[in-house]
């Protein structure tokens, strides 16, 4: 089954509308049309915002859902970054950035943005909310970080 199949199938199990969940989100009615529509959607367009909501909302958990290890992208053996979760996101980013010893611009050509947008992001511990999880994931491969710590998903939020 889908991603976009489990959403429908879930909010049906819970006998939800779709206009439930739009009420209980900040998704307008056509984004989660599309979402309901399109299996890449919660992917590759709605941000990490929407879907921490969504998700609350329909009682699902981020990681299980898409199938991704909270440590991706590392091996087993690669599990050391103890801090990764102790920091804030921005800071984390920010000492990552720097420990693989690349630059804003460096890291922003290796993800496909400006490296103005770097330098926002390791100001504004928030910055990713408005990211996809497609991105979030290409950061983490990047960085060398456990996805976890990128997303913060903490569904008892």
């Amino acid at each position: 089954m889908r991603i976009n199949e489990k959403i429908k199938a879930r909010r049906e199990l819970l006998e939800l509308t779709d206009t439930d969940v739009v009420e209980k989100t900040n998704i307008s009615i056509d984004e989660y049309y599309d979402i309901e529509a399109y299996p890449d959607e919660v992917f590759t367009v709605t941000y990490l915002s929407e879907l921490k909501q969504l998700f609350i909302v329909l009682d699902f958990d981020l990681f299980e859902l898409f199938k991704l290890p909270p440590f991706f992208p590392f091996r087993k053996e690669e599990r050391n970054l103890e801090f990764a979760h102790k920091l804030p996101r921005h800071r984390l980013i920010k000492k990552r950035r720097e420990e693989l010893k690349l630059s804003e611009e460096e890291l922003g050509s290796i993800i496909g943005f400006y490296p103005k947008a770097i330098t926002e992001m390791e100001q504004d511990e928030n910055f990713l909310e408005s990211w996809t999880l497609e991105l979030i994931i290409k950061l983490a491969k990047a960085l060398k970080l456990p996805l976890d710590s990128l997303v913060a998903w903490n569904p008892s939020e």
